[in-house]
């Protein structure tokens, strides 16, 4: 309980970073929409967590409670990355994305996604997740590999964000 108490603490420091990215910028519609897609993707990462693997206890063994327990650290760590590369993204409007942010912004989800994944491979999956969590946790590591893609081109915001949300809604 504690751990999902920590992590809806982060999310909501993602949304507090897209606030301030959005307030440091004058405000157009690039930047609106910006923002939107970054709070979404901040949603789709809440969902993930809070559907799939919160409040669910390890299954038995010290291995699947270890796994279960210490990686909720690069867990938080992703989300916070996540945060602080958004803030960058939206002081940047629709311009390219500077390659800091968006390695940043990238590994930030990729890593929040693959821990989510491993977290999966610990717990007890509910009923009607049990199906979900046979390939479900390999489908979400290759979605988070197949986002680092992104660096071979240059991209802007909007991109980058719409192909995250869509990554986080399949």
């Amino acid at each position: 309980e504690r751990f999902g108490l920590f992590s809806i603490i982060v999310l909501g420091e993602v949304v507090v970073a897209v606030v301030l990215g959005a307030s440091s910028v004058k405000l157009a519609l690039n930047i609106g929409i910006i923002a939107l897609l970054g709070t979404l993707v901040a949603i789709g990462l809440w969902w993930l967590y809070f559907d799939l693997v919160s409040h669910r206890k390890p299954k038995k063994g010290y291995w699947k409670f270890a796994l279960w327990y210490y990686i909720h650290l690069p867990l938080t760590g992703g989300i916070v990355a996540l945060g602080a590369a958004l803030q960058d993204i939206i002081k940047h409007g629709s311009v390219h994305v500077p390659f800091n942010a968006h390695i940043t912004f990238i590994t930030g989800v990729s890593l929040t996604m693959i821990c989510i994944a491993l977290v999966m491979r610990a717990i007890e999956a509910r009923h009607e997740f049990r199906r979900f969590f046979k390939f479900g946790p390999w489908l979400m590591i290759v979605l988070a590999g197949l986002l680092y893609l992104t660096l071979l081109v240059e991209i802007n915001a909007v991109l980058l964000l719409v192909i995250s949300v869509l990554t986080l809604l399949i």
